[in-house]
């Protein structure tokens, strides 16, 4: 989707993957064409290192931070969008004015906050969230075994320049590659029933996301036939790793339905950061991410998986209509 010159790796999946030619790589084994793919990114990432300042890769990552930022200047102004967008967060405040001091349960707090909103738009991590154990697939991308390292010796601050000296080439040139990771993708129990339950009640569902936009689209048909909304990596486009971001221009976008978060650890934390455009999240059971938002006072609930989060959203729906 554009907006303004503003492009968001977002896009709508009906059934089956991107199939595209990986050129040299058509007749060689997978290993092998990773080993090849993580010495090249070795090398790339090496270099910028000796050379930070002036490299291909310092240029690229400006240039993904750059839109970053533009991306982020363009959400912060109302004018973008429909006027009923701006009392978005006067419609939370006038929501817990009304709350405060009735010693209310949680269920209670968030029902008056959804009262204000015709339905949902459930905004939902991929990695963890969406799928179990992320380790079993994470380290098939193509790249990552350079990668990871790298991010965690920074706690993820340049992501930029390691996404560009590592996964971005390869991302554009041969994303079946990346579609491969899906065949070892696994759910979280409950989503495929969720998912109805969500689309049978007029309510939309989004994927926002870190992760690679094709190994995403070839994971989604396990999952749903229906077209589904996703934020994620795109070779050009890093934005979803600014969750915050997305969630308010969804918000905005759409600002007759109410905003519902779900993730299950620490990267789902600038999540927090639209609280004013949230009307509830939901966190993994003992999370990092729980215990902030517990320690936050922020409305949400906790679920180990998708049949507790549709339980929760269905009494909530009934103390809204009472």
């Amino acid at each position: 989707m554009a907006i303004e010159g503003i492009h968001y790796p977002q896009s709508e999946v009906i059934e089956g993957s991107i199939t595209r030619d990986t050129g040299d790589f058509a007749d060689r084994q997978l290993s092998e064409v990773l080993a090849i793919i993580n010495n090249t990114a070795r090398k790339s990432f090496e270099n910028y290192k000796n050379d930070p300042n002036e490299s291909h890769v310092a240029q690229k990552g400006r240039e993904l931070r750059a839109h970053i930022s533009m991306a982020r200047d363009y959400v912060s102004k109302d004018s973008h969008y429909a006027k009923e967008s701006s009392s978005i967060p006067v419609k939370y405040i006038a929501a817990e004015i009304l709350n405060k001091g009735k010693n209310l349960s949680m269920e209670e707090r968030v029902a008056n906050r959804l009262k204000q909103f015709e339905n949902f738009n459930v905004i939902s991590d991929f990695d963890g969230t969406i799928t179990e154990d992320p380790t079993l697939y994470l380290n098939h991308i193509p790249g990552s075994e350079i990668a990871e390292p790298a991010l965690a010796a920074s706690n993820r601050t340049n992501f930029p320049e390691v996404f560009a000296g590592t996964w971005q080439g390869i991302l554009k040139d041969a994303p079946s590659l990346f579609e491969s990771v899906g065949e070892h993708i696994t759910f979280r129990r409950g989503i495929k029933t969720f998912l109805q339950y969500l689309r049978r009640g007029g309510n939309d569902f989004t994927i926002l996301s870190a992760n690679f936009f094709p190994v995403i689209t070839a994971a989604l048909p396990k999952i749903t036939e229906d077209r589904t909304r996703i934020y994620a990596i795109t070779p050009d486009d890093i934005t979803s790793t600014e969750k915050d971001i997305i969630i308010r221009h969804e918000a905005k976008n759409n600002p007759e339905k109410a905003i519902i978060y779900i993730g299950d650890g620490s990267s789902d934390l600038p999540a927090i950061e639209a609280k004013d455009y949230v009307a509830c999240y939901f966190a993994l059971e003992g999370s990092s991410f729980a215990k902030e938002l517990a320690k936050n006072n922020l409305p949400h609930f906790t679920y180990k998986d998708f049949n507790d989060i549709q339980l929760k959203l269905a009494q909530l729906k009934k103390l809204v209509a009472s």
